[in-house]
């Protein structure tokens, strides 16, 4: 597996992350202001 290939899944890793953590982060707003 070269570097580049590497950094591209990294990259999509992290973007899943954030996304999942985004997607969290509202659903605990939510639960908040029930």
């Amino acid at each position: 597996m070269n570097a580049f290939h590497l950094l591209m899944k990294m990259t999509s890793v992290k973007k899943t992350l954030s996304h999942i953590n985004h997607l969290f982060t509202l659903l605990v707003l939510k639960c908040l202001n029930l």
